[in-house]
């Protein structure tokens, strides 16, 4: 009887321990997720996640899709995909149709548009950048919940994207794929 306790005990510290290191690489990942963005590696960072990903914010979402293309026109070179995410954004997350498109690329031809949007997109990341690294510093785990290949984590930050700084909360899911957690889902909510 001994020996079954002994086992069933071993067993039980075994799994407890494969649950810590996955709570510990779901952990590692998000911190990951968010270095990247501070170093302004924000393509890095959605490199990171899965093609069904979800950006939740209280007003819209934003797929993976529209979160890559704002990334991709933070470099300067890529005002289309810039004005896109800009008419996104104002329409709490609809794409453009077909007659705002053209709209959208007849902008793109003003002269004044083609002067602005480098200087824009380079403020805006770097807006992005320090806000991802006052996150990081600011970050602390609420909870961490392992089941499987799937995670849930909360976390709560000061996020500083303005000249005021906001307490948010994030739930963030995951899923293992191929070894490796991703994020699936980032639910914002300001507290």
């Amino acid at each position: 009887m001994k020996k079954f306790f002994a086992a069933v005990f071993a067993a039980f510290l075994g799994v407890s321990a494969l649950f810590a290191d996955d709570v510990a690489d779901v952990k590692a990942m998000i911190v990951k997720d968010c270095e990247l963005a501070a170093k302004g590696d924000f393509l890095g960072a959605a490199e990171r996640w899965t093609t069904d990903y979800q950006d939740v914010h209280p007003e819209f979402t934003f797929s993976y899709a529209q979160v890559k293309r704002l990334f991709l026109s933070l470099d300067g070179k890529h005002p289309e995909e810039f004005l896109i995410t800009y008419f996104i954004h104002e329409s709490r997350g609809r794409e453009p149709n077909p007659r705002e498109m053209e709209e959208i690329r007849a902008e793109l031809r003003n002269p004044e548009t083609a002067k602005v949007y480098p200087a824009m997109a380079k403020q805006f990341a770097e807006q992005l950048k320090r806000s991802a690294a006052w996150e990081l510093e600011t970050m602390k785990f609420i909870s961490v919940k392992v089941d499987g290949d799937r995670a849930t984590a909360v976390l709560t930050y000061q996020q500083a994207m303005s000249s005021k700084e906001i307490s948010m909360r994030e739930t963030l899911s995951l899923r293992k794929i191929d070894g490796e957690w991703r994020i699936a889902r980032r639910v914002l909510e300001k507290l």
